[in-house]
């Protein structure tokens, strides 16, 4: 299962935009995936040096390239990088692909995410023709728990797995259908 992508393709919400992952925002991101809270609610290593950086973006495009996920940028009315998201690991079988998303801290609840996810399930289920969405998040992300019910996401299963650090973390699988 592939993910066939237009030239270009950016979503435009009230506030905010959804742009396809490039090179042009490498510092911003760099300040995203060092970012010491991010990282530890995440369970990952913080990127040490923008070139590190560089080559996940790198990795991000030639993924987009060949059909394997899309990755945007989200960025404010001001042009300034507050997150990523992504559809990510598809399953043909399914029918069905998972969701990737973080704020940097500096913008977290502000409900960001809360405006951009119905845009992005618009694009996964009628663009894309998806059947079902999931999203894991770590137990103890109670704003993504809460955005996820917010947004109509079922409880489906839990998961124990181990993180990049190495740590054994509970995370929570959320569902949603067309």
């Amino acid at each position: 299962m592939k993910i066939i992508f237009e030239s270009q393709e950016s979503i435009h919400t009230g506030n905010y935009l959804l742009k396809r992952v490039s090179h042009d925002y490498d510092y911003e991101m760099f300040l995203f995936r060092s970012d010491e809270k991010v990282c530890k609610s995440e369970g990952v290593h913080p990127d040490k040096t923008i070139e590190d950086t560089a080559l996940f973006i790198d990795k991000m495009i030639k993924g987009e390239e060949e059909g394997m996920w899309v990755y945007w940028f989200i960025l404010n009315k001001h042009d300034i990088l507050l997150g990523s998201i992504s559809i990510w690991n598809l399953d043909a079988k399914e029918n069905s692909a998972e969701l990737g998303y973080g704020i940097r801290s500096i913008f977290q609840n502000q409900g960001i995410m809360s405006e951009i996810l119905p845009f992005v399930e618009e694009y996964a289920f009628n663009k894309v023709e998806l059947s079902y969405l999931h999203a894991f998040t770590n137990q103890n992300n109670l704003n993504s728990i809460k955005l996820l019910n917010k947004l109509k996401y079922k409880k489906t299963g839990e998961v124990l797995e181990e993180n990049q650090k190495g740590e054994q973390v509970t995370m929570i699988k959320f569902s949603k259908t067309v």
